[in-house]
């Protein structure tokens, strides 16, 4: 959960159509859009290295726990998206003009 610093009220997360929880917030330059579980990452984890994307270990991802979000290359997250069945398939093409 984050907490606005001010009113000490949790801020509520909207969930994008993807599953992604994010907030928005706000500073002397407006506002902006950020994703929970980038914050969390960066706040406990560091700043991500070059090459390096989320990872949500367990395919869960509204799952924004410290424990199940770890920093990794691509290679890692595809392996994790198919250990939990979360890779998307792709679809065989179909020719449909003959």
């Amino acid at each position: 959960m984050i907490k606005r610093l001010k009113t000490k009220k949790y801020l509520k997360p909207i969930v994008k159509n993807t599953g992604y929880l994010y907030v928005f917030l706000y500073n002397k330059n407006g506002m902006k859009k950020h994703y929970i579980h980038l914050l969390i990452l960066r706040a406990f984890r560091g700043n991500k290295k070059e090459g390096q994307e989320s990872r949500y270990l367990d395919g869960n991802n509204q799952n924004n726990h410290i424990n199940n979000l770890e920093w990794g290359t691509k290679k890692d997250n595809a392996n994790d998206k198919r250990k939990h069945g979360t890779m998307p398939i792709p679809h065989e093409r179909v020719n449909l003009l003959n």
